[in-house]
């Protein structure tokens, strides 16, 4: 069968559904055609803002083409006159990865095809999320030797508890004990990854990086706060590789970022940092400057296997962030179509579209929740962030 010429938006329906730490965001866009696209726009404890601005962007996306996804970017960012926030952005990544995902099925082809093809037929990952129990060595070292035997050869963790801004030596050597425990417990062969959460100051930071570097670790996200660019390039010539930019919205706020040449390693989300057309452009945009990008994604296996196709097509691309091994049970049950990690990757998708249709029924069983995990807090990474009458 011929591919429609156009595909009008004629729904959009928006679906809040609730785990233990935060709240995933979902949009449904229905055609004229009967085609239906899902975008994931999760953003932690802005779930309410973005799910109402995607209520209002509803008005403009209905009766546009959803084969044109450049022009309903035009039409929901760029004519925007407050256009940058992180609500808005966030929501136009659901919308146009939604008629992305339209476009595929009317095209009989993924996603990546539309980015230009795979240049890649595995897509590398790292774990995250696996370290929900007691901060002591032996728990971190047993929590860890579960990662490799799920596939992957690669995670990520935040060593530092609650210690922030004035982390202490004491902290910092804490810090170190349990990647070093972690490194026991995964051996050589398994990549570890370290997020600071940009908590730390620039002499902290650095005497941190000294101690991470004893045990392997290739790289450090965000050790100190993401708008210190100086303080980001200083340590960039420390000897590890610096990380940055999940909370960089948009080309706008990558500008300085690559162009100032302040890390190696750029982490846009497809689902905050403008969906994947904005993304692939921030993505070439730091081929240029010799950066890699390992995206970043705290989000739900859609928003992983959104993810994917921008991971197939892009040269620079290095590594995926996921949590879907280590969220809860029902999210895997509406979601069951992410394949498994096989020797530290997924394969390249291969179904028209994004290729996951979520079961709508299982997300309406599930709605939002009361959440807030507030990463300066003792036990945060417990993840049991549900709030209680007693926190207002």
């Amino acid at each position: 069968m011929a591919a429609p010429d156009r595909a009008v938006i004629v729904d959009a329906e928006v679906f809040l559904c609730g785990t233990s730490w935060r709240n995933l965001t979902f949009v449904k866009l229905t055609t004229d055609t009967g085609l239906v696209g899902w975008g994931e726009a999760t953003v932690e404890y802005r779930e309410q803002a973005v799910a109402a601005h995607l209520e209002f962007l509803r008005h403009l996306v209905v009766g546009v083409d959803a084969l044109a996804p450049a022009h309903v970017w035009q039409r929901i960012v760029e004519d925007d006159f407050m256009r940058g926030d992180i609500v808005g952005t966030a929501s136009a990544s659901g919308i146009v990865n939604a008629c992305l995902d339209i476009a595929g099925k009317a095209y009989g082809v993924p996603v990546h095809r539309l980015l230009g093809g795979p240049v890649r037929d595995r897509i590398p990952v790292y774990a995250n999320g696996w370290y929900q129990g007691d901060r002591t060595p032996e728990s971190f070292a047993e929590m860890a030797r579960r990662v490799p035997e799920l596939g992957y050869r690669a995670l990520k963790l935040d060593p530092f508890g609650s210690a922030g801004t004035f982390a202490t030596a004491q902290e910092i050597d804490e810090a170190g004990e349990l990647v070093r425990a972690v490194r026991e417990a995964v051996g050589p062969n398994v990549d570890i990854f370290v997020d600071a959460h940009g908590r730390l100051t620039p002499a902290t930071a650095g005497r941190a990086i000294d101690v991470l570097a004893a045990h392997g670790v290739a790289f450090v996200e965000e050790p100190v706060a993401p708008d210190n660019l100086d303080a980001l390039k200083a340590l960039r010539g420390g000897g590890m590789a610096i990380a940055a930019g999940e909370r960089s919205i948009g080309r706008i706020g990558f500008r300085r970022l690559v162009e100032g040449d302040h890390v190696d390693i750029i982490q846009p989300d497809v689902s905050w940092a403008g969906g994947l057309l904005e993304t692939a452009r921030i993505a070439s945009w730091a081929e240029l400057h010799q950066m890699v990008v390992a995206l970043h994604n705290a989000n739900g296996p859609l928003a992983t296997l959104t993810a994917c196709h921008l991971g197939a097509a892009a040269p620079n691309f290095a590594v995926l962030e996921t949590f879907h091994d280590f969220d809860e049970p029902w999210v895997t049950e509406a979601f069951g179509a992410l394949p498994r990690v096989v020797d530290g990757a997924l394969p390249l998708p291969q179904a028209p579209g994004i290729g996951m249709e979520p079961d709508e029924s299982v997300l309406r069983e599930h709605p939002a929740l009361p959440v807030y995990m507030n990463i300066n807090e003792p036990g945060w990474e417990r993840r049991d962030a549900l709030l209680g009458e007693q926190d207002g």
